[in-house]
């Protein structure tokens, strides 16, 4: 029915307003296919002194604008995408996001993003499209962000290779 696919991770608070924020950007910019912006960590439990502090988090700035490809990103924690265009690039790649044999494999947010930039489609940020994201007590452990940064690390070709097509 609606022209926009809105994602925002199930471990994510979306502020009050968040709705009427892509709404007034939507009007502002009706030519951006791919959009999306910041979102700050919170935990319900007491963050270890060693845990990065940025971890859970994205803040690109207080300016709305496109981003760097390549060495900026915005992720499915909040991400709106025109339904025409996800489809026209094929959505969320198959192999990615699930898993297979046991094994998880991240990175289907990156490659919607790398999928749509080929494209031509160029992401913006926007910072008053604002989420909480909350980290897990789970996430506080050094083995997880270990196995998760290896997982991400083994997935990297598959999801941010921008000369590969799956």
């Amino acid at each position: 029915y609606g022209k926009y696919l809105i994602f925002i991770d199930d471990d994510a608070v979306a502020y009050s307003d968040w709705l009427q924020k892509i709404q007034e950007f939507i009007v502002r910019q009706p030519t951006v296919a791919v959009f999306g912006g910041p979102y700050e960590a919170f935990s319900k439990v007491l963050r270890p002194n060693w845990f990065p502090p940025e971890y859970g988090s994205l803040y690109l700035g207080d300016k709305e604008r496109p981003i760097r490809f390549g060495s900026e990103w915005i992720t499915g924690t909040n991400l709106i995408v025109r339904k025409d265009v996800f489809f026209d690039v094929g959505g969320f790649h198959h192999l990615l996001g699930s898993v297979k044999n046991g094994i998880f494999y991240f990175g289907e947010e990156s490659r919607l993003i790398v999928d749509l930039y080929n494209r031509g489609y160029i992401p913006y940020y926007v910072p008053s499209v604002r989420v909480k994201h909350l980290i897990r007590p789970e996430k506080f452990s050094l083995f997880y962000l270990l196995k998760s940064n290896y997982l991400m690390g083994r997935n990297h070709c598959l999801t941010l290779d921008t000369a590969r097509t799956l």
